[in-house]
């Protein structure tokens, strides 16, 4: 067990090395468009401090590592519901079905930011706004070689602001490699041109995710760590794992650790939990996000494996 995890923590210090090394455009924190895009899916991932780029074995793979999709032996529907910070609601909805080797999914998400209200430049009310974000999305997984996959995905994206709206494109891109109990993963997300608003351009969320996994205690425990590298933000060290209690019953903690640029707010920010239970063909997670005064987030996933 020792060499095993030693082995997690040597990827974790190369892959932080490697990331170092990838030339990235690079903004101020949280500036890049779609924002959104950022906040995953389902609530088993979220959990696990969305250590999930060589984990990525179910239909919410079509986010996290495209290559990982290929793993589902039937076909699967995901729905999540996030109750996210300052009263938006977040939104997912995934389906994959396997074909031969491959796999292929579909998936939409949707940001509501609810009602805002409008002021003058007197700093006087005028009526409110709405605004919110979607994405779209198709993916394509399949089995390169023995214990290599790969994956693609395709999406179309827009964002609107009153009567204002901007659309645009991006693809994500995946590798998975297993060896054993071993797996690692890279995938690299949200690549494509920036999105004009109005008369701005915004760079996508460009994000790069390297990430190992394994099983420890005869499987029972899954240990994920993943690096991850947006263009808009210092790196962060992502680590999860979960626990099979029985055959019904999962538990999961997680923690991401941010450098440079992490939330400077006070209270509990970083530290995930979650859990999750299977009832037949229905997988039932639940997972609790702090950001610390900001507020707590809530998020709760359907899976339905069809038989």
């Amino acid at each position: 067990m020792k060499r095993e995890l030693v082995k997690i923590i040597v990827t974790g210090v190369v892959g932080a090395a490697f990331l170092s090394t990838i030339p990235m455009p690079s903004y101020a924190a949280g500036t890049s468009a779609a924002q959104f895009l950022k906040l995953g899916a389902g609530a088993r991932a979220a959990g696990m401090a969305d250590a999930f780029a060589a984990i990525a074995d179910d239909v919410t793979a079509g986010y996290w590592n495209p290559a990982g999709l290929s793993q589902i032996t039937k076909p699967q529907l995901s729905v999540m519901q996030n109750s996210y910070l300052v009263d938006t609601q977040y939104q997912y909805l995934g389906a994959a079905c396997p074909v031969g080797k491959s796999a292929l999914g579909i998936a939409l998400y949707r940001m509501d930011y609810g009602t805002m209200d409008r002021y003058t430049a007197a700093d006087v009310k005028d009526g409110s706004f709405s605004a919110g974000s979607m994405a779209g999305s198709f993916t394509f997984g399949s089995s390169m070689a023995e214990g290599l996959r790969y994956g693609i995905t395709a999406k179309v994206i827009r964002e609107s602001l009153e009567n204002t709206s901007q659309t645009g494109m991006a693809t994500d891109a995946g590798l998975l490699i297993e060896r054993g109990l071993y797996r690692f993963g890279l995938a690299i997300q949200h690549m494509g041109p920036k999105m004009k608003f109005v008369q701005d351009e915004f760079a996508l969320p460009l994000t790069v995710r390297l990430g190992s996994a394994t099983r420890l205690f005869q499987e029972k425990l899954l240990v994920g760590l993943d690096i991850v590298k947006p263009n808009d933000n210092d790196a962060a060290l992502q680590s999860g794992i979960e626990y099979k209690a029985s055959e019904v019953l999962f538990l999961r903690t997680g923690y991401k650790f941010q450098t440079g640029n992490a939330l400077d707010v006070e209270g509990i920010t970083g530290l995930t939990g979650g859990i999750g239970t299977k009832f037949g063909l229905f997988n039932l997670d639940y997972a609790f996000v702090p950001f610390g005064e900001l507020g707590n987030t809530h998020r709760i996933s359907l899976m339905v494996t069809f038989d």
